[in-house]
Parts: C-alpha cells; structure tokens; sequence
C-alpha cells in the first residue's frame, strides 16, 4: 500500500508535467502567433495619445498591400472589407462585420514633398 507521501509527491510530479505540458503548449501557439502578427503588434505597441481631443498617432510597421488591391480591385464596401480583413487576420476566416458603417480620410503632402493621410471611422 502506498503511504501519504508516495501519493502526494506522484500528484506534485503529474501537476508538474501538466504544467510543463501547458507552458509548451502555450510557446507553440504564442510564437508562430508572434511571427505571423509581428508588424501588426508593432504598430498597435506604436499607439500614442497626442492630446485631450482624441487624438492619437500610430506608425504602420507593414504593407498595406495596395498594389494587390489595385490589381484585384473592388465593387463594394463588402468587397473593401473582405480583402483588408484577409490581409489583416492573415487569411484567417473571421467576419468582422464592419461594413455598412463609415469612413472619411483624406491624403496631402505636407510641406517636404511627404505624403499624409488621415481617416476617422464610425460607427
């Protein structure tokens, strides 16, 4: 028969395997994750409140894959959305059900020959 301390030090040992098991897991989905979505949390990481009004500064890390777009096009809003969301979630099939609602955004060149762009959206 096996004593008290056999069978806690058997638990000690099957809760340390689970949580060995569980942290490998979790390395096996948070870095490919990581790599797959590096410019994206760069770029949400980027997220500055510039003042009391609500405005905020951001810097894209990525592509926007405009010339893509322009070689695919669109006839919709829904056809807009389907292809930034593909581009965004990496091809992964969530809908997240944006469209209908609006955008206004603007594009200049300041004063260095620079290109700025600007949008609000609401919904």
């Amino acid at each position: 028969m096996e004593s008290v301390d056999d069978m806690i030090q058997k638990e000690k040992k099957t809760a340390l395997r689970f949580l060995i098991g569980l942290g490998i897991t979790l390395l096996i989905i948070a870095i490919p994750t990581l790599i797959l979505f590096w410019n994206e949390l760069r770029s949400l990481m980027s997220l500055k409140k510039i003042d009391d009004y609500g405005m905020y500064h951001m810097s894209y890390y990525g592509d926007y894959g405009f010339d893509e777009f322009l070689e695919v096009g669109a006839k919709s809003d829904a056809d807009i959305e389907a292809f930034v969301t593909k581009r965004l979630l990496k091809g992964l099939p969530i809908d997240l059900g944006v469209t209908g609602d609006g955008c206004t955004a603007f594009v200049v060149k300041n004063a260095n020959g620079e290109i700025m762009f600007g949008r609000n959206f609401v919904s």
